[in-house]
């Protein structure tokens, strides 16, 4: 039975950012389906991603390795260290670090993966939906790294 870690005074706060990424071997093809056959218009391209608005989430298509890797939904958290430390004492598995430590990969007790990001406490639930801003480090992940990557 999985319990609150013991040592937390107070549970990490947790919730959807209304992101998901996948990663795949070809970004081309990637675009040709998201986009041409399921119809997801794009808000932003880049020589390794490609960002769709779903009309739930936005999609974050990630080239990457010769396997795809499923859908990595995005949860945040007002602190990022916080939470992953808390993750820790539950006994998740943290499997990427992101630069700038706003932002990490964890495993969940069933092996899922799953992503989060540590939010700017000015955006509300309403503004994460907007399209990201160019340089705006808070949308856009934690410098250069976006929702998904790695």
């Amino acid at each position: 039975m999985l319990r609150r870690p013991a040592r937390a005074r107070r549970p990490a706060t947790f919730r959807t950012d209304g992101n998901v990424a996948i990663h795949v071997p070809d970004l081309d093809r990637a675009l040709s389906f998201y986009g041409g056959v399921l119809g997801f218009p794009v808000i932003e391209r880049t020589a390794d991603l490609v960002v769709f608005e779903t009309g739930s989430f936005r999609l974050f298509v990630k080239k990457g390795g010769r396997r795809a890797r499923g859908f990595i939904p995005a949860l945040e958290v007002p602190d990022c260290g916080r939470a992953r430390l808390y993750l820790k004492e539950a006994g998740c598995r943290i499997v990427h670090d992101w630069p700038g430590g706003k932002a990490a990969y964890f495993q969940d007790p069933f092996g899922l993966v799953l992503d989060i990001t540590e939010r700017n406490p000015a955006e509300t639930p309403s503004a994460a939906r907007r399209a990201p801003a160019a340089g705006d480090p808070a949308r856009r992940g934690r410098g250069r790294r976006r929702p998904g990557t790695g």
